[in-house]
């Protein structure tokens, strides 16, 4: 990935390609994670501008006194901003996919296009069995454990039925421990992520209403994931929601064999193919 660089006056780490003639394209991480885990997909689109950034409270990027789904919808408006881009493709995984189809309902003409990884397809107000707790990600003591952690995420994974060959798993385990920093004071490893931040984001996305795609005419891509760990009694229901998502006539849905939730993680070569094969679709590259 390239080196990262700052929007000085927002506190926002983000990173780009050199390509200013072409189809802009945003990658939104999801709640928790941070702009390299789009590291292996950017690889795909060296013919497009691409940019990726890490939302505030994540990564990089300083924090922030407003976690609401508005707030980030004016981060990014600020963000494409500064860059000069006036209109782009979004690609926006889980969380991020709310804050797109929020960007989308208020400035439509800002977008020429939606892509959702797994996210932002039906509104979990309702949905009880899909909120869960939050949850504290955990503090290691060293180096090797912090490892040892991410080896048994990408191992969790695969016994799932994902294949990853020996590079994705590599790609995985390193950006599991780049979601962590040194501390000295606490002499550990600690959460990039603000955690007031992914406890206010998650309830922000409980509580709200989301259908967008309903009113708009943007092209949108659905892309899903085909193996996901669920809370208990909550596979049914989001199979269900799944199916009623393909129903749903505005909005292209795909759904990626032997696949994971994070897609770009677990399947960027297969995931950034139809994405592109969308985009080209819509003679927009």
């Amino acid at each position: 990935m390239k080196k990262t660089k700052m929007i000085p006056s927002m506190q926002i780490a983000y990173v780009e390609n050199e390509c200013p003639n072409s189809q802009s394209i945003l990658f939104l991480h999801a709640l928790g994670e941070e702009k390299e885990s789009y590291e292996e997909m950017l690889s795909f689109f060296t013919d497009c501008r691409c940019i990726a950034f890490d939302w505030p409270g994540h990564g990089e990027s300083g924090r922030s006194e407003r976690w609401t789904l508005d707030a980030f919808t004016e981060v990014l408006k600020d963000v494409m901003d500064y860059l000069n881009v006036d209109k782009a493709w979004i690609v926006a995984s889980s969380f991020s996919a709310w804050v797109a189809q929020t960007f989308t309902a208020k400035y439509p003409e800002r977008v020429a296009g939606l892509i959702l990884l797994d996210g932002g397809y039906y509104d979990p107000s309702p949905y009880h069995l899909l909120q869960i707790p939050f949850h504290t990600p955990p503090v290691f003591p060293d180096l090797q454990s912090l490892r040892q952690n991410a080896v048994e995420y990408a191992a969790r994974i695969e016994r799932l039925g994902v294949h990853v060959s020996e590079q994705v798993k590599a790609f995985i385990i390193r950006t599991r421990m780049h979601l962590y920093r040194y501390l000295a004071e606490e002499n550990a490893f600690i959460p990039k992520t603000d955690q007031n931040a992914m406890a206010a984001l998650g309830e922000e996305i409980n509580c709200g209403r989301f259908l967008f795609h309903h009113h708009h005419d943007i092209p949108t891509l659905l892309l899903l994931a085909d193996l996901q760990e669920t809370p208990a009694g909550a596979a049914s229901l989001l199979q269900h929601m799944r199916l009623e998502a393909k129903k749903e006539s505005r909005m292209d849905v795909k759904e990626i064999p032997n696949s994971y939730y994070l897609l770009m993680l677990t399947n960027p070569e297969e995931t950034s193919a139809l994405i592109r094969a969308y985009l080209e679709e819509h003679r927009r590259l």
